[in-house]
């Protein structure tokens, strides 16, 4: 029997949820054999400290990347605790909370009058828009999906207010608020939002509400404060982009345009979308795009078409934020950015639809192309090089992306590929010091020593680049100009005190010169910042060996094993700890020497006859 619509409207709201629920496995079934990104994950997660110890009080006092977010990192801290470095865990979690906003979203439409078909394509198109794909597939993108979730449950939980008039859910309303805040800051619009709301579907006047509005703007205030100060210790607010007003407003204009334009066709999307080097077309497009929003409103306005208005509306409010007013970051727009917007055009689409009688057979067609095109695209988070190849292939000169494949290449030691991009950065954009500190690193590593000094002195040149001294310093140390390699990780230290490798760098050197003192309080520090690198451990050992402190020593190697059970060098100096405190070493020279570590098979001949 054919379904007509009388009869799909009739169904009951679970119907629709379990629709998009069997729909989510099979669009989004790439991520389940997904890894991590080269992107932000690292830091959020791989080789963050404060997650791997739970440090509750540090996610509260840190800005990690440009943010603040505590309850962001909190999530990932509980993951680490569960899954650790287990990806399938992470992306699992982004595609439940994506599932419970979708869920949310369709609650929204409801409240907002939808029927119930209306609703349904509202949550379906939030839910596989192919410009969702980012925010579920990136595991950095956790914050985006967490301050959805808070977003939305304050946005219903207002409409319950209104409802029911109970007073405790204007005090939800502000409690989801603030773990909104605390997800990611983004969250400061919701003000903004809840005016619109009572401005077009409770048609109120503003000023009725006035003292409630104040307590929003007053929690907005303190985070986007919080949230400038955190862009700047980041150094994202870039001068480089503080570009003449003309070009602002154009770039503001140009901003809506792509949003709009990929919402629509969402062809040619990618991870990163960089400034042009000249802005005369986006400025032109911007403006133009500008006075037809405009043109858009003042129609809708002259013909009644509120709702319309509202949903252009919802979406202006939550995009503008990163309509680049304010310069930040390398890239003029991310489809991250319209996860949540993206209800605002939905919005719009279904009244438009309903005003004309849109064929449903239309809508229904659309769906299906939006699932197919974020099928394909979910594919390409799977791995940080299909990702960063996709970059290059819709934008060539993209020095984020060509950058990002030269160091990939390099972590898989694919050297003449990593030259090919690291070189290509170099000559392209000459003064862009990521380039020479990530050749400089190359250089290193395949012990072309001469060239990886001029690599990290021209970073050094034109940033004044820690990481580059710290870099410099690792090259010095291997050629064994000590004083050289002890000034520059010195010079790191003054320019970021708990920098890893030059504390590392130090340990090495003072060992080297026989300094044991100083080697093992510069080994403590590398330990103390990166208790989860047998490395620091087995070199801490040799030195506490050398001090005739052989309980120590062997302390050490046993917690270097405890981290890695197959570390063949640290069973060797575990067997020669043991000669010297006359125990018997063979079946730590035995493991050594299976393990490949053959300087064990001489001692073992001499003790293990």
């Amino acid at each position: 029997m054919k379904l007509n619509s009388f009869h799909i409207q009739s169904k009951p709201n679970w119907f629709f949820l379990l629709v998009i629920a069997l729909v989510f496995p099979i669009v989004y079934f790439h991520l389940f054999s997904a890894g991590f990104i080269a992107w932000d994950d690292p830091e959020y997660l791989i080789n963050n400290k404060d997650v791997h110890q739970f440090s509750i009080k540090r996610f509260c006092t840190t800005f990690y990347i440009g943010n603040y977010h505590p309850l962001t990192m909190l999530s990932y801290a509980l993951d680490w605790k569960f899954f650790g470095k287990d990806a399938f865990g992470y992306h699992c979690e982004n595609l439940l909370w994506h599932f419970l906003n979708t869920t949310l979203v369709f609650y929204l439409g409801k409240n907002l009058g939808l029927k119930s078909l209306q609703s349904f394509f509202l949550a379906f198109v939030f839910a596989f828009h192919p410009l969702q794909i980012e925010s579920v597939a990136w595991v950095a993108e956790r914050k985006n999906l967490l301050y959805a979730f808070f977003f939305l449950a304050s946005i219903l939980s207002y409409f319950e207010y209104h409802s029911k008039q109970n007073i405790k859910y204007l005090f939800l309303v502000y409690l989801f608020f603030i773990f909104s805040l605390l997800a990611k800051p983004s969250a400061v619009v919701l003000p903004l939002v809840l005016i619109v709301i009572d401005y077009f579907i409770f048609k109120q006047n503003i000023k009725v509400n006035y003292k409630w509005y104040l307590l929003f703007f007053v929690l907005s205030l303190i985070f986007g404060i919080v949230t400038l100060f955190s862009q700047e210790e980041a150094k994202f607010l870039l001068n480089t982009h503080n570009y003449p007003l003309l070009n602002k407003i154009g770039i503001f204009g140009y901003g809506i345009f792509h949003y709009i334009s990929k919402f629509l066709i969402p062809i040619n999307l990618s991870a990163f979308y960089s400034y042009p080097q000249s802005l005369t077309s986006i400025t032109l497009i911007g403006i133009l795009t500008l006075m037809a929003f405009f043109l858009l409103v003042y129609t809708l306005v002259k013909f009644n078409q509120h709702l319309v208005l509202f949903g252009l509306f919802i979406f202006v409010v939550n995009i503008i934020l990163v309509l680049q007013i304010v310069p930040f970051g390398d890239a003029i727009a991310a489809d991250r950015y319209m996860y949540l917007p993206i209800i605002g055009l939905v919005l719009a689409v279904i009244y438009i639809a309903e005003r004309f009688q849109f064929p449903k057979i239309v809508t229904v067609a659309v769906a299906l192309v939006f699932c197919g095109i974020s099928f394909v695209r979910s594919g390409l988070w799977k791995d940080s090089l299909p990702l960063f190849l996709n970059v290059i292939k819709t934008n060539p000169t993209s020095f984020i992306a060509i950058n990002s494949l030269g160091v990939e290449y390099m972590e898989r030691n694919d050297f003449d590929k990593s030259y090919r991009y690291l070189n290509q950065i170099v000559k392209l954009y000459p003064n862009y010091y990521k380039g020479y500190y990530n050749r400089g690193l190359l250089n290193g590593k395949t012990k072309r020593y001469e060239q990886a000094i001029f690599d990290f002195s021209k970073a050094i040149e034109y940033k004044n680049y820690y990481k580059a001294y710290a870099g410099r310093a690792t090259v010095y140390y291997e050629l064994k100009d000590f004083p050289k390699a002890i000034a520059d990780a010195e010079k790191t230290i003054q320019l970021e005190e708990n920098n890893i490798k030059a504390n590392y760098v130090l340990a090495n050197c003072y060992d080297d010169l026989n300094d044991l003192a100083k080697a093992v309080m510069y080994y403590n520090k590398s330990i103390l910042l990166n208790s989860e690198n047998p490395l620091y451990y087995l070199r801490r050992a040799i030195v506490y060996g050398k001090m005739q402190q052989f309980n120590l020593c062997l302390q050490d190697l046993d917690r270097c094993l405890s981290i890695n059970p197959n570390y063949a060098e640290a069973y060797y100096w575990k067997g020669v700890a043991k000669v010297n405190m006359r125990q018997n070493p063979c079946s730590d020279l035995k493991r050594a020497l299976n393990l490949g570590f053959l300087e064990a098979q001489q001692p073992l001949i001499n003790y293990c006859k």
